[in-house]
């Protein structure tokens, strides 16, 4: 019987040697592969970080035309009404004109026969 438990023992010590040289096989593969993909992202997130930076400088860019040609169109657009706002104030100058000349020839009919009704009764 202790034969058999020195056997037994053997074997114990024996498959736990052998564990620990795998998992000592597994850990270093497991460390090189994680230190593999930790290099792969961090190209990746240095290639984001430098896209970033060209789409930033480059949206700065866009930016700046857009501005550009939105006061472009503004002034453009300022100025189309200003001549506008011109040709209307020039057309009620003219109406307004035209309108006070009628008013004036409709007051002096209706004033006229009034001053004669006047001296007539007095």
């Amino acid at each position: 019987m202790e034969w058999f438990n020195q056997v037994d023992e053997t074997y114990r010590n024996e498959l736990r040697e052998f564990n620990e040289l795998n998992y000592q096989r597994f850990a270093a593969h497991l460390d090189e592969r994680v230190g593999a993909w930790e290099a792969k992202i961090l190209a990746r997130i240095g290639g984001l970080e430098q896209r970033m930076c060209e789409s930033e400088s480059n949206m700065g860019q866009r930016t700046a035309a857009f501005e550009s040609n939105m006061e472009q169109r503004m002034a453009g657009f300022e100025s189309r009404m200003e001549q506008r706002m011109s040709a209307i104030e020039a057309t009620l100058e003219r109406r307004l004109a035209a309108h006070t000349r009628w008013m004036f020839a409709v007051w002096a009919a209706l004033f006229i026969p009034i001053i004669g009704l006047w001296f007539r009764g007095g």
